[in-house]
């Protein structure tokens, strides 16, 4: 009987010290069968010479996921331990960081990033289009580190459910995986593959590998309660909602969201925006934050689909109803939408790929909600990535409905060499209009980089009802050449050099003149992690097309030449601060500018880090469009000061104070008339000065109950105030919205995952 007992008292402890632990520490016995990467490069800066911090990845396959074990040395007194806010941008921490890039399906189309600090601060996001991170993305997986002597280990265990992934045939599964190591106080990264995503080609690079094909699938339910407290109103609302993401198998993955929260607790940067191009926003709300990949069409400055879209402000159309019920409707009009129901599947074969979402609104006072669809079809053959997404909205308040349909292709001609193109289609009600996109990405060396695109849209397309575009009426030929020197001499202060030249001319879609623009800029990176840095562009004379917003009897005005200068300085990367500075001259629209910034991060500790930044604008002949062809000109000055502080504890407790306030004024206005012709001729018009005061101001307490579980407690206040006047003083434009907010109140949110 005691031989029994002792014969399963060491199968299980087989069986028990046959899982390893997530803690940093890289003792069990696993690792040692565990495939080892001991090869890593000097991927920032660019040299692609051997790493001489001695940097090694061990890799273990299990039927739940892939552990990754880190072992990094380097002298203990230069290991930078920081903790930071999730998602903060892996050159950006303050911190020494491991981390992996994986593309689940090896085709070079996606990739998702998971990196750990040395303080066990992490980081994840999406990499889309071969290089655009994303890190509004949050995904459940385990880390921990720990350091000792001149080494520190990290620890890293993916699952396999992380993500839906392109169906294989077969036993094995082919992932392209590229690892990193950031030296903090060099400011300089090691990689396993010889990319970097600001030089050409980045996922496609990638090491292959082979992992047995294993079945995963999960369900996870994230209920959510948010309380708050509008100390405005003195109302209390209490709202509940639930995400469910359900893996059916690694192809497969079916999400929906029941009633989100739209947006307590994050809240967007502050952005003055007097223009007639609309400022774009990510979407951090879990379930959007988190639709597949599938769906991502987009160029810089266009998204077939733009999930801000859904939930947002409600569509009005007060002028239909009687005198005193226009005013009731005018005074009830809300910020967003609630959301009923939001859902996503996806399904990755082979060869062929399939999406489908749909979101659909509650309706409001006065308003009705709005519905929301989208299919998409890829499949890849080849070398080449042919894709169709489509889109519906129907905007029964506005009796409107649009449809889009566009076309993509990826075609990778060779590793230096990457082709990339789309047709877009807008119906809306019974106006349609098009629009296309052709690009090229080249890389013939480590040294040089050259992209070259056209874009073209007509006057008619319009996708913005789901998605987002900056403006149509455009045709675009736009250039960049990037060359990159990193083969400086050991005793050199210098260890990179790039020099960037662009070109974009650009006309309206049927040839008229529009802002075309040339361009030039410089960066140097010394050894000691500092940094200069010089941009210029320059536009000849011209004609903005968009400041009217299309006035049908003066659809544009003339401009004069403009052009811009700016200098910039990166201080080293020293352990309990760092600095920058800029200075910047341009010439713009009617008179010249001047901008100035400082930005002051101080560390005193791990886990306590504080910011503080000033910008100085001022510009004379600033033009800012009124109404029809009447426009206003003014001495100009803006100031935005920001402060934030963060406070972590055990990488469970974090706390985050953060005020950002923008004053702005507007002196000495001078009105203008624009002709048919696109002169400005002076209006014997009193315009009077104006001033704008804004303010954001948060703090936030989180702590993490478990991954992706988190109990939030927010106070926020902030607003916009605009008067005609001229207070000049500045702190008592900042005091204006801080004593008149639009926003005062005090939100708990808990959210679990079961």
């Amino acid at each position: 009987m005691k031989k029994i007992l002792l014969l399963l008292f060491c199968f299980l402890s087989t069986y028990i010290y046959s899982t390893i632990e997530v803690d940093g520490k890289l003792d069990e016995l696993e690792w040692d069968s565990a495939k080892e990467i001991n090869q890593f490069y000097e991927v920032f800066p660019y040299t692609l010479r051997d790493a001489d911090f001695p940097t090694k990845v061990l890799i273990q396959e299990t039927e739940q996921g892939i552990f990754f074990g880190f072992s990094s040395s380097q002298k203990k007194d230069t290991i930078r331990a920081n903790q930071h806010q999730r998602d903060t941008h892996f050159m950006s921490t303050n911190a020494d960081l491991v981390g992996v890039m994986i593309d689940f399906d090896g085709n070079a189309l996606t990739a998702f990033d998971f990196y750990v600090s040395a303080g066990g601060s992490i980081g994840d996001a999406i990499i889309k289009n071969e290089k655009q991170f994303d890190g509004d993305w949050d995904g459940d997986w385990l880390s921990a580190t720990s350091v000792s002597g001149d080494n520190w280990y990290a620890e890293i265990f993916i699952p396999w459910s992380i993500t839906p992934m392109r169906f294989q045939s077969g036993e094995l599964r082919k992932v392209k995986i590229g690892m990193y190591r950031v030296i903090n106080y060099q400011n300089r990264m090691l990689g396993s593959v010889k990319a970097n995503p600001d030089t050409g080609q980045f996922i496609s690079k990638f090491e292959e590998f082979t992992f047995k094909n294993y079945k995963a699938s999960a369900l996870n339910f994230y209920p959510y309660m948010t309380l708050s407290d509008d100390r405005l109103t003195d109302q209390i609302e209490t709202k509940t909602g639930m995400e469910v993401f359900w893996k059916i198998d690694s192809s497969k993955q079916l999400n929906a969201t029941f009633n989100p929260d739209f947006g307590h607790i994050e809240s967007d940067e502050v952005v003055v925006n007097f223009s007639a191009v609309e400022t774009y926003y990510s979407d951090k709300r879990p379930f959007f934050a988190a639709t597949p990949t599938l769906f991502n069409v987009q160029d810089q400055h266009w998204y077939i689909i733009n999930t801000r879209r859904i939930g947002g402000t409600p569509d009005y159309n007060c002028y239909k109803y009687e005198e005193e019920t226009q005013t009731l409707c005018s005074s009830n009009q809300q910020g967003s939408s609630d959301i009923d129901l939001a859902l996503s599947y996806t399904q990755q074969n082979e060869a062929f790929d399939i999406g489908v979402l749909g979101a659909f609104e509650d309706d409001a006072n006065f308003s009705q909600g709005r519905d929301f669809y989208a299919v998409r079809l890829r499949t890849t053959r080849d070398k080449a990535t042919w894709g169709y997404l489509g889109t519906l909205v129907d905007r029964p308040m506005l009796n409107r409905r649009a449809n889009v349909n566009s076309l993509d292709l990826n075609y990778y001609y060779s590793p230096q060499l990457k082709l990339t193109g789309n047709l877009i289609n807008s119906i809306v009600d019974s106006a349609q209009g098009y629009g296309f996109r052709v690009a090229m990405d080249h890389t013939p060396n480590k040294s040089r980089t050259h992209n070259f695109k056209i874009t073209y849209f007509d006057k008619k397309l319009d996708i913005n009802d789901m998605g987002y575009m900056w403006r149509n009426n455009l045709m675009s030929i736009r250039s960049q050449s990037a060359f990159t020197q990193t083969d400086f001499k050991k005793e050199s202060k210098v260890s990179s050099r790039t020099l960037m030249f662009f070109t974009n001319l650009r006309t309206t879609a049927n040839g008229k003149k529009d802002s075309s623009f040339v361009g030039l800029a410089g960066f140097n990176m010394f050894k000691d992690a500092s940094g200069i840095e010089f941009q210029s562009f320059y536009k000849p004379r011209g004609r903005d097309n968009l400041i009217t917003r299309n006035y049908e009897f003066s659809p544009f005005v003339k401009r004069s030449e403009e052009f811009n200068v700016s200098l910039g300085y990166k201080s080293p990367a020293h352990e309990f601060f760092n600095y920058a500075l800029l200075t910047q001259r341009d010439k713009q629209e009617l008179g010249y500018g001047n901008t100035y910034m400082a930005r002051l991060n101080i560390i005193p500790s791990d886990t306590l880090s504080l910011t503080f930044s000033h910008r100085h604008q001022n510009r004379s002949g600033w033009l800012n469009w009124l109404q029809g062809n009447l426009l206003g000109s003014y001495d100009q000055t803006q100031k935005t000061t920001l402060a934030e502080l963060q406070w972590f504890k055990d990488n469970k407790h974090e706390l985050r104070v953060k005020a950002q306030m923008v004053a702005f004024t507007a002196r000495e206005p001078q009105a203008y008339r624009s002709d048919t012709h696109g002169n400005l001729l002076e209006e014997p018009l009193n315009l009077e000065p104006f001033t704008l005061s804004q303010l954001a101001f948060q703090i936030r307490y989180r702590y993490e109950i478990a991954p992706l579980s988190y109990f939030y407690l927010v106070y926020s206040r902030g607003g916009r105030i605009f008067e005609f006047d001229e207070e000049n003083d500045l702190k008592q434009i900042y005091k204006r919205s801080w004593n008149d907010p639009e926003t005062d109140s005090i939100a708990v949110k808990l959210r679990y995952k079961f």
